[in-house]
């Protein structure tokens, strides 16, 4: 905590009583204060008179949340399990006691209280909701991250995980609660519960802050991805939505090489430009259909039955699509890219806003 004087005491209480009354197993509360200006470091310590369960580290300046939370814990390296929650307590801390059976009964190695899984009730700035949402998805598609909600402050880990981010994450920073996600999601045992979360701070979004949290996110998702390649350099496609752009993309190319085909085979036999332009536009339409058909089945999986009014949508959005291709190539080759670099580019955005298109409005719940 950083500058919590007018919620520690109140929050250390009402942990304190729950927990004496619903853990099950010998607790200690641990208090990870962070170079504070206020009053929070006295209160901290008159706490710890006035408890025994309670612990204090006090940092004489700022760490930053993730050092400050792995320096406590290593210097607490004792305990079987290891949990955190934030001092503004957002999640009620009655949700605690399935943090517990999750490590206890069911044998998970974490526990996190989510936001974005069914069953959750969230009240926050909508700014906030959406970007969380965004960048949570964002994890999803490159980090291959299976976890819905990476930033809840309402988690808890087993020793070995803990032992894990103590010599493996590097952030000091809010980024750890994200990092220590995806680095280790396929090596424990994760789950995620749905919990309430109250934003009690401010009801409106801090624009400064949500910028410095660009900033440092963003870092933090390259230096992520850095260690990721290290680990395993194919790690994103373990992501089901990059599997299906793999897939999407494998459908598009054989299409072009397609309509490549055919329109070469008849210029062996003639050189009319009226010819050829007809047979590339026949061989197109064919190719697209056949894009359809392989998308529908192959790449999305989808088993509906509007197959005319997804077609029809299809088209269209293809030959938007094929709009923005153009627009891409001509500014590229404005500032002198080359054939190659713009034709290149203008298909990668091409292709992404068809995918986009395909994976959200053709293949969607919505049509």
């Amino acid at each position: 905590m950083h500058n919590e004087e007018t919620t520690l005491a109140s929050t250390v209480a009402i942990v304190h009583e729950y927990l004496m009354a619903k853990c099950p197993i010998d607790f200690t509360i641990l208090i990870a204060e962070d170079g504070s200006t206020d009053r929070t470091k006295d209160i901290a310590r008159d706490l710890q008179r006035r408890f025994s369960h309670v612990e204090v580290i006090t940092e004489p300046k700022t760490l930053g949340r993730g050092l400050a939370l792995r320096q406590a814990w290593a210097q607490y390296s004792d305990g079987d399990f290891y949990a955190f929650i934030d001092a503004d307590m957002a999640v009620p801390i009655k949700y605690f006691s399935r943090l517990l059976h999750g490590v206890l009964e069911e044998g998970y190695d974490c526990v996190i209280g989510s936001r974005y899984v069914k069953g959750s009730v969230v009240e926050r700035p909508r700014l906030r909701q959406m970007v969380s949402k965004a960048y949570n998805s964002l994890l999803g598609f490159f980090y291959a991250s299976d976890a819905k909600d990476h930033q809840c402050g309402f988690r808890i880990f087993s020793k070995a995980m803990t032992g894990a981010i103590l010599r493996h994450c590097t952030s000091d920073s809010w980024f750890l609660d994200t990092e220590c996600l995806v680095m280790f999601q396929r090596r424990f045992k994760v789950k995620e519960i749905p919990v309430e979360w109250n934003e009690h701070r401010t009801r409106k979004t801090d624009l400064r802050r949500l910028f410095k949290d660009f900033k440092r996110h963003g870092v933090g998702l390259f230096n992520l991805g850095r260690y990721m390649l290290r680990v395993d350099p194919l790690f994103m496609f373990g992501s089901d939505l990059m599997k299906k752009l793999l897939k999407f993309s494998v459908v598009g190319f054989g299409s072009f090489v397609f309509v490549l085909f055919w329109t070469f085979i008849f210029s062996l036999f003639t050189s009319d430009q009226v010819i050829l332009a007809i047979v590339n536009s026949v061989a197109f339409f064919v190719a697209m259909t056949f894009q359809f058909k392989l998308n529908k089945k192959w790449t999305f999986h989808d088993k509906s039955k509007k197959v005319k009014k997804q077609f029809s949508f299809d088209v269209t959005l293809r030959l938007v699509g094929w709009a923005i291709y153009e627009l891409v190539y001509l500014f590229l080759a404005s500032f002198g890219m080359g054939y190659i670099f713009s034709t290149i580019g203008g298909a990668a955005v091409s292709v992404l806003f068809n995918f986009v298109c395909n994976r959200y409005i053709v293949f969607s719940r919505r049509i």
